[in-house]
């Protein structure tokens, strides 16, 4: 008796190994009716990999394939690599987790199968152990490949030469959408060679660059790329090293950039000087959706301008100033915007100095604002004069 219905089998956070594995790959090879198959989290290692790439081989129904958080290493990735070269169904390979690329290897034999595949249109290889000379095989393949169209690099050993060598793929590369380098260790050598790829890149939408070393040079080398670029609409530079005159670079850009709808620089250096131009340019930006200035050094002075600009901004939807240094006279003019502002939606103050005189004026705003869904006001230095002045504003606000 054979199954010849089942679509979808989820085997995930199990205790499956080699043993398990095998017979699961030996099934696959007869089975026509599998689409989607999920072994996250288990302990299927090289030899249930290889298994399972055997199975690929002859298996022309699966689409999805989940080997996340395993133990699979170079030998493993090989012989899944192999398989890609002639499998011609899978779509979604996840291999996030693992252990590939101690020396490379796995990485470079992906690289290699990606050359010729022409089916895989997600790949994820976060958290391995890819180096330089991983990325520099895949950047390789991606100069030809023409499906991939999300490639998630995260948390491996990328850098600056690994990126360099990813940015000139990107020059070519035509088909990409959705390109992840958080966690890596690319600085601003690595920036600017990505920066200058999207100078001529039309395809990418999406850019994760979280938790790098980007500095404010790398920084004013990707807001030039913004002011020619007119396909990325999310960028992600949360976590690394840049100042107020990277932040005065991108806020030029955003004056004449018309596609990015999100942007993120969380947990950089930015001060007053960053944010009161960053302000400047949301008073012209008429794109920019959700803006990300969480754990900076933000002050009264900043956040005035910012309160300043979304008196006339019409398209900022969510707005995070977590963790800066805003106290009543910043909460102030805030609230003074919120009172004209009618597009805002999400406000984050959490964790500044704001207190009572800060709330009390926030309370009045709310009374008369009609499209705040969220404010988040935790870790501040707020009493009970604030707290009752909001509640007044709660019994008035719908």
């Amino acid at each position: 008796m054979t199954n010849s219905t089942l679509e979808k089998l989820d085997l995930e956070g199990n205790k499956i190994g080699d043993e398990g594995a095998i017979a699961i790959a030996k099934a696959l090879m007869t089975n026509s009716t599998l689409e989607k198959l999920d072994l996250e989290g288990n302990k299927i290692g090289d030899e249930g990999a290889i298994a399972i790439a055997k199975a690929l081989m002859t298996n022309s129904t699966l689409e999805k394939l989940d080997l996340e958080g395993n133990k699979i290493g170079d030998d493993g990735a090989i012989a899944i690599a192999k398989a890609l070269m002639t499998n011609s169904t899978l779509e979604k390979l996840d291999l996030e987790g693992n252990k590939i690329g101690d020396e490379d290897e796995g990485a470079i034999a992906i690289a290699k199968a990606l050359m010729t595949n022409s089916t895989l249109e997600k790949l994820d290889l976060e958290g391995n152990k890819i180096g330089d000379e991983g990325a520099i095989a895949i950047a390789k393949a991606l100069m030809t490949n023409s499906t991939l169209e999300k490639l998630d690099l995260e948390g491996n050993k990328i850098g600056d030469e690994g990126a360099i060598a990813i940015a000139k793929a990107l020059m070519t590369n035509s088909t990409l959408e959705k390109l992840d380098l958080e966690g890596n260790k690319i600085g601003d050598e690595g920036a600017i060679a990505i920066a200058k790829a999207l100078m001529t890149n039309s395809t990418l939408k999406k850019l994760d660059l979280e938790g790098n070393k980007i500095g404010d040079e790398g920084a004013i080398a990707i807001a030039k790329a913004l002011m020619t670029n007119s396909t990325l609409k999310k960028l992600d530079l949360e976590g690394n090293k840049i100042g107020d005159e990277g932040a005065i670079a991108i806020a030029k850009a955003l004056m004449t950039n018309s596609t990015l709808k999100k942007l993120d620089l969380e947990g950089n250096k930015i001060g007053d000087e960053g944010a009161i131009a960053i302000a400047k340019a949301l008073m012209t930006n008429s794109t920019l959706k959700k803006l990300d200035l969480e754990g900076n050094k933000i002050g009264d002075e900043g956040a005035i301008a910012i309160a300043k600009a979304l008196m006339t901004n019409s398209t900022l939807k969510k707005l995070d100033l977590e963790g800066n240094k805003i106290g009543d006279e910043g909460a102030i003019a805030i609230a003074k915007a919120l009172m004209t502002n009618s597009t805002l939606k999400k406000l984050d103050l959490e964790g500044n100095k704001i207190g009572d005189e800060g709330a009390i004026a926030i309370a009045k705003a709310l009374m008369t604002n009609s499209t705040l869904k969220k404010l988040d006001l935790e870790g501040n230095k707020i009493g009970d004069e604030g707290a009752i002045a909001i509640a007044k504003a709660l019994m008035t606000n719908s």
